[in-house]
């Protein structure tokens, strides 16, 4: 990428089924933009963030491919960014039910439209 990543926030929100499980959505923002909303999908907020977004930035050419097993925090502070992740629990009607996510073309297309960088 030929913009700079400042930072990324993984914003959760969550609810607990009948059964006890919980069960969590997210938007991820990169640079105070946001470029992807991930459905709800079974498990805690931290399994969302490990496995869903960390695939997503490597996609995108964000995070390398490699060491995998290291916290998707510490690999994004590495870059020089800020990392943050947060997290609300309440019902599932306040829940992100529906996904969506800018391609690796349209990200660095907008990361530099608002950095004044070239694609």
């Amino acid at each position: 990428m030929n913009t700079k990543l400042n930072s990324v926030l993984v914003e959760c929100r969550g609810y607990r089924d009948t059964y006890g499980q919980d069960n969590t959505s997210a938007r991820l923002w990169i640079n105070g933009r946001g470029v992807a909303v991930f459905p709800l999908q079974y498990g805690s907020p931290s399994v969302l963030e490990e496995y869903t977004v960390r695939a997503y930035l490597i996609e995108c050419g964000i995070l390398a491919d490699g060491a995998n097993w290291r916290y998707l925090g510490n690999r994004v502070r590495d870059l020089g960014a800020d990392y943050y992740v947060t997290e609300a629990w309440g019902k599932r009607s306040q829940c992100y039910k529906h996904g969506h996510a800018l391609t690796p073309e349209e990200l660095r297309a907008e990361l530099a439209y608002f950095d004044g960088a070239t694609v």
